[in-house]
């Protein structure tokens, strides 16, 4: 049950910070201060690179540890949501699996929100040996004690290219 509670409240922030973003409300106003953008970008960047280097262990860190990940498979014929420690395993065994990855994460769109809550909506292109997937990734992220954690991340594959 503790584990589901975490994991609904995980959810109910993703959608309020969606919520938030899209709204007319001050709450929804950007406040672009640069270092906070620089500072969310420099996680996204750490996670494309450590992505592509295929280390779980430096990915993981990027992430709060109640992070909920949230997938749309196969051009939106099937979804799956997941707890941290799930995605990990799972993504440690695709890792594991492959020579070589690449997950290049283009065109972002970085908003900042009341100095602590930020959202980032890119494209990715991810490539290895097997596949090769284009899409679109939503992180949301928190600055807790002075750090930016990626607290969820939605991605949708529009298929193979």
């Amino acid at each position: 049950m503790k584990i589901h509670n975490c994991f609904l409240t995980a959810i109910i922030l993703a959608i309020a910070m969606i919520f938030a973003c899209s709204s007319g409300s001050n709450l929804g106003t950007p406040a672009y201060a640069v270092d906070d953008i620089d500072a969310v970008n420099a996680v996204i960047d750490a996670f494309q690179t450590a992505y592509s280097a295929r280390n779980i262990g430096d990915v993981q860190v990027l992430f709060h540890y109640n992070a909920v990940v949230g997938i749309d498979y196969d051009n939106h014929t099937s979804q799956d949501i997941m707890i941290m420690p799930d995605w990990a395993k799972s993504t440690r065994d695709v890792f594991e699996s492959r020579l070589h990855i690449t997950d290049k994460l283009t065109n972002r769109k970085i908003d900042v929100y009341r100095d602590s809550m930020a959202t980032v909506v890119c494209d990715y292109d991810y490539r290895d040996p097997i596949s090769h997937q284009v899409g679109i990734d939503i992180f949301t992220l928190m600055k807790i004690k002075g750090k930016w954690k990626i607290i969820s991340l939605i991605f949708s594959g529009d298929g193979a290219e």
